[in-house]
């Protein structure tokens, strides 16, 4: 995915420096891309902070021809010290003006390349398939859409111990106009059966798929193009500078930027999906049917703005039939933060960023906590905490609470979370069987101790607690105080 995201960037860049479509190319306007490729190579993968340095065999070429330039990066190598040397060959790209001021972009990555590490054997990689066509806006540096594919993609070492393939790697990506220069975009990204096995047969890796969507609301893509440009500038200024004074004038200058700029989108989502997975370690082996990730932005054009993040796994096993009672299948994790102070918090991030150029670092975002604390609770934002669930064969903890700012309690909020736990018990019982570990079993038995018992669910125990934290900054549980047992622990 890495590869495709990388080439669309260097396209990006080849028509952001033609800003006119015109209906027959030219030598001055081919010199021009060019030069302007040049220079962002120079800058972004050969700069001061660069990790890698990047040796083309030839000059880089860009020939008009009739509708559309002909763009040839000439084969090379990707140096990095620490870690070895990728060799590459040709890169075409054939850019098309179209009527309204975009180009059409069609590429072809090289079908082979040589990695020589600095340590250890080499490898090739070959790629059996590919296409790649996009639509970029010169005007908003950015692309409009994609479709881009690599297929039968595999790496091999010389010593033959090793082989990686992989069927697919795909991204996709369209953006909607919803009034003048504001966009809606979606991305996805996708990778098909990736199979990894060492020759021995002890060792291997397979996963069916994986899954990346990118999801923004309401973009201002001319404004959101104009604070890449100009945060990517002062970022290689910091990066490159040893001069505290200009490193400080910089920083400076970034918060202008930010206080400068308009609200550059409405909100984000991105979701990170996969499938059945299996990952075998000399001879014991692990699964997992599915996995989620998620986080969501959103509110970010109104007064108050909502974050989210979820995690989840199922489907989880392994080999030991032992380990595996004891191991959660399920797990569900949710937090959320549900009406953050949008200007407070751009405000707040802005003087931070300058009391960075008259005070340490350090001190500066110890400051800025206490600030972001007063500005959540001047504007009631609430923690949502779950649902939470985590459940083997044998036991379960679910959990679901709520967390409110209240400036009368010496913790700063106010909140409740109740749990229940299922089979603490049977799980005691199991890891006195198997493992023996007694810092576990003393937890868990202090655990089943302070829940209230519950109706048998399925003939396995159920234990309830109830936290609850009041405005005195008592932690209560079942209504019971705990601050002298937390007190105690924490000794």
């Amino acid at each position: 995915m890495r590869s495709l995201q990388s080439i669309a960037a260097i396209i990006a860049l080849l028509v952001a420096v033609a800003p006119n479509a015109q209906a027959q190319t030219n030598d001055a306007q081919a010199e021009e891309i060019r030069r302007a490729l040049k220079v962002w190579i120079g800058q972004n993968v050969q700069g001061a902070s660069a990790v890698y340095r990047v040796e083309l065999d030839d000059r880089i070429t860009v020939v008009p021809d009739g509708a559309l330039y002909r763009v040839t990066l000439p084969a090379g190598r990707t140096v990095a010290s620490d870690d070895g040397t990728l060799h590459f060959g040709a890169i075409e790209i054939d850019l098309t003006p179209m009527d309204n001021g975009w180009y059409d972009a069609r590429w072809r990555l090289p079908e082979s390349y040589r990695i020589e590490p600095t340590y250890g054997s080499g490898a090739m990689i070959s790629i059996g398939g590919q296409s790649g066509q996009a639509v970029f806006a010169p005007d908003f540096q950015s692309i409009m859409s994609m479709d881009a594919e690599l297929s039968a993609i595999e790496v091999a070492d010389d010593d033959d111990q090793a082989r990686l393939t992989i069927d697919r790697i795909s991204v996709v990506s369209r953006t909607t106009e919803v009034s003048p220069g504001i966009y809606d975009a979606q991305s996805t990204s996708r990778l098909d059966n990736l199979r990894f096995a060492e020759s021995n047969g002890r060792n291997s890796v397979e996963l069916s798929d994986v899954e990346i969507t990118a999801v923004s609301d309401n973009a201002r893509m001319a404004e959101l193009a104009e604070f890449q440009q100009r945060a990517n500038a002062l970022t290689m200024g910091i990066e490159s500078s040893n001069d505290i004074n200009q490193i400080n004038t910089e920083i400076a200058s970034f918060a202008e930027l930010i206080e400068s700029m308009p609200t550059l989108l409405a909100g984000v989502r991105v979701e990170v999906r996969h499938g059945p997975v299996s990952v075998v370690d000399f001879g014991d082996r692990f699964t997992m049917n599915e996995g989620r990730l998620s986080m969501t932005l959103d509110g970010l054009d109104e007064e108050l703005s909502r974050f989210a993040l979820t995690l989840g796994s199922d489907g989880v096993d392994i080999s030991d039939p032992d380990i595996a009672r004891l191991l959660p299948r399920e797990t569900r994790f949710r937090l959320a933060v549900i009406d953050l102070p949008n200007s407070e918090l751009v405000q707040l991030g802005i003087g931070t960023l300058r009391s960075m150029g008259t005070t340490d670092p350090a001190m500066a975002m110890l400051m800025a906590s206490g600030g972001f604390q007063q500005a959540l609770s001047g504007a009631g934002s609430t923690v949502e905490i779950g649902p939470i669930r985590i459940a083997s064969d044998i036991a379960s903890i679910d959990l679901e609470g709520e967390l409110r700012p209240n400036a009368a309690s010496p913790y700063g909020v106010t909140g409740e979370a109740d749990m229940v736990a299922t089979g603490l018990d049977t799980l005691i019982a199991e890891i006195q069987k198997t493992t023996g570990d007694q810092q576990a079993i003393q937890m868990l038995t202090l655990l089943q101790s302070l829940g209230a018992a519950a109706p048998d669910a399925n003939g396995r125990s159920v234990r309830t607690y109830a936290f609850r934290i009041d405005s005195s900054g008592t932690v209560l549980l079942n209504g019971a105080d705990i601050m002298p047992l937390i007190g105690g622990m924490q000794q």
